[in-house]
């Protein structure tokens, strides 16, 4: 049979035909706030570029927290749009909350670890903090949706107080020092050290509720991991090409590979899910194409 749509029909086994099938399954299917905000931070990062950066390498890392900030943007839009919680970890918003409480005090009273070019005067901060705003209400969000609509909270095993702790002291004994303060550097590790755990309790829920409602796990992580993925990649270039500069800047020896590695093991965790997802949307794409295509 002819593919229909819109009043228009499409020849089977045409290009045509394939395309509106694919779309009308929602494989390309982006909402307009979705695409309104993937537009507006276009915007953001081309005028940033220009009218808050020199130019220069050490801006891609603010350009990671403007992506990072899309991404929990993207969670609050699928949330409003979908209107369950199912499918988001309360957990990953918990450690995200303590991530950037713990960088926001180092960098907010001290630049070392800052961008070095005009980025880092104040649009890097200013990221965080808008990152930090959108965590806090995603979380009241969920825990008000699930107590007004009587949901069921879902059990997330994950230990947040132990993981956090741990990182705390792990800080403490491992950290750089570029700020010559030991609550300083000290915060600051502890951030890059609870980071790299902090997007496992949304992997382990994605992975619990994808063998009951694998679209309704799509719809609400697609657009955030793609985001985080982004924001991680352009953390560890920041981390690669500055290695020496941590390595040489005092504090144990240990913690520039400390750091570094935590961003190795972010960008890991992400490209394995991605690779997966990408591979399962790839398959049902081929279905819909045979389907298309009889």
């Amino acid at each position: 049979m002819p593919a229909c749509g819109a009043g228009m029909c499409y020849r089977p086994g045409s290009w045509k035909g394939s395309m509106w099938l694919l779309r009308s399954q929602g494989f390309f299917a982006v909402g307009r706030r979705e695409a309104f905000a993937y537009l507006l931070c276009a915007t953001i990062v081309v005028l940033g570029y220009h009218m808050c950066s020199d130019g220069k390498f050490s801006a891609i890392i603010c350009l990671g927290s403007v992506f990072q900030a899309l991404a929990f943007a993207m969670l609050f839009l699928q949330l409003q749009r979908h209107r369950t919680t199912s499918g988001i970890s309360v957990k990953m918003l918990e450690m995200y909350v303590v991530v950037y409480v713990l960088r926001l005090y180092s960098n907010l009273r001290f630049e070392d670890y800052l961008p070095v070019d005009r980025s880092g005067d104040w649009a890097y901060q200013l990221a965080d903090c808008m990152s930090l705003g959108l965590v806090a209400i995603l979380l009241w969000t969920v825990r008000s949706h699930r107590r007004q609509f009587h949901q069921e909270e879902l059990r997330e095993n994950f230990p947040v107080v132990a993981v956090v702790a741990a990182c705390l002291v792990a800080a403490f004994f491992v950290h750089p020092g570029r700020i010559q303060d030991l609550s300083g550097d000290m915060c600051w590790a502890a951030a890059q050290y609870v980071e790299s755990f902090v997007m496992i309790p949304q992997l382990m829920l994605v992975a619990g509720v994808e063998g009951r409602d694998v679209m309704g796990v799509e719809g609400f992580t697609a657009h955030m991991l793609a985001c985080v993925f982004a924001a991680k990649l352009c953390t560890l270039a920041f981390q690669w090409r500055y290695f020496a500069a941590f390595k040489s800047a005092g504090g144990s020896s240990e913690s520039a590979y400390a750091v570094f590695g935590t961003q190795v093991l972010q960008v890991v965790m992400l490209a394995d899910f991605v690779y997966y997802y990408l591979k399962n949307l790839l398959r049902k794409s081929m279905l819909a194409l045979d389907t298309c295509l009889v």
